[in-house]
């Protein structure tokens, strides 16, 4: 068995890592938020239907419908420039 090029690819590997963790600079969570005072409404609505299934082997199985619905809605309010409430409703 051959350990060694096993062993200096994942040095490797670690020491790119470790680089592009020290190099990379600071990322906020997200792009940007509603202006102060601003705010919005989503509403959100999904209908899925399965016809079929499939069993280990990959073959289709005629054993019903599946059926789901959902819906959601969120509300996004800039509190100030650099904070935002936002509240999500799923039903």
């Amino acid at each position: 068995m051959h350990i060694k090029p096993f062993v200096h690819l994942v040095v490797v590997c670690f020491a790119v890592a470790c680089v592009h963790i020290v190099s990379s600079h600071a990322a906020l969570a997200q792009a940007w938020v509603p202006e102060k005072g601003e705010g919005s409404v989503s509403l959100y609505y999904q209908n899925l239907v399965g016809h079929d299934h499939f069993d280990f082997t990959g073959a289709r199985k005629k054993v019903g419908i599946d059926r789901a619905q959902s819906t959601s809605v969120e509300f996004e309010y800039g509190v100030t420039d650099i904070w935002q409430l936002m509240l999500t409703w799923y039903s």
